[in-house]
């Protein structure tokens, strides 16, 4: 079968691949260039590939030996060390894991206050609860109160679980208390949406974009509040966490009054 052929049974699906091999004598001096065809993002070219890597290795050897008088000067042998995986696991755990652990009760926490306000608002429960004597500042701050109970709650489960499978981590108590303070910050904001809007889904959308723009902006900081976290889980943060730590309590402290 000739190439034009073979092509063009690849492209009706006759063929899974079409290997071109030249003319070219293995002791020849030009060098062999072989050309497998094969359908563009298709899963079985994918397989193909993977069986079709062994043989052409295999020949790729057999042609080395066969050309191996032709070498002027011997290669070098050259000792690489093994990279190591611990890095990977330290990067993953202290960067990525902990933080996301330690901040996602705070982001459930104050996507949960928005709930628990704005259905006393749709479900017309609020005028009932506030015949109670329970007033409905009362009634609120009950809600940030339970709010932000949950979040060191779990954190701190979540420092404990990891510190029990043999992961050291420092400072848990200075990691829970930014963790309790930029969750009230969320919270407080989350009741404000709440209150303003008063529907769960218009709420819940404009908290969660104006969220994901904060976190981005903070993000672009070099002493945000994550970078603080991780290196207080690795003990390396020195006297700028309490600037840091000090900003967002100066915050809620303003958005409580």
């Amino acid at each position: 079968m000739d190439l034009s052929t073979g092509v063009a049974a690849l492209k009706e699906r006759k063929l899974s691949a079409v290997i071109y091999v030249p003319d070219t004598s293995p002791a020849a001096d030009d060098p062999v260039k072989i050309t497998l065809y094969t359908l563009t993002n298709d899963l079985q070219s994918a397989i193909v590939d993977v069986k079709l890597k062994d043989i052409f290795l295999s020949y790729e050897k057999d042609l080395r030996k066969i050309r191996v008088d032709r070498l002027s000067e011997l290669p070098i042998p050259l000792q690489i060390p093994r990279a190591s995986a611990g890095g990977d696991f330290y990067e993953f755990v202290y960067g990525l894991l902990i933080p996301l652990l330690v901040f996602m009760p705070a982001i459930i926490a104050s996507a949960l206050v928005i709930d628990l306000i704005t259905e006393e608002y749709q479900h017309e429960t609020l005028e009932t609860l506030i015949s109670t004597p329970v007033t409905f500042p009362e009634m609120i701050w009950g809600k940030v109160l339970a709010c932000e109970l949950l979040v060191p709650i779990q954190a701190g489960a979540w420092l404990l679980l990891l510190m029990v499978n043999g992961i050291a981590i420092q400072n848990a108590g200075l990691i829970l208390l930014q963790v309790v303070v930029t969750s009230l910050i969320l919270i407080l904001l989350g009741t404000l949406t709440a209150l303003h809007y008063r529907e769960r889904t218009a709420a819940q959308f404009i908290f969660s974009t104006a969220l994901v723009v904060v976190i981005l902006f903070v993000l672009a900081l070099p002493s945000n509040p994550l970078n603080l976290l991780t290196r207080l889980a690795v003990g390396t943060a020195g006297p700028e966490q309490w600037i840091v730590l000090g900003s967002p309590g100066r915050s809620s402290s303003f958005s409580g009054m």
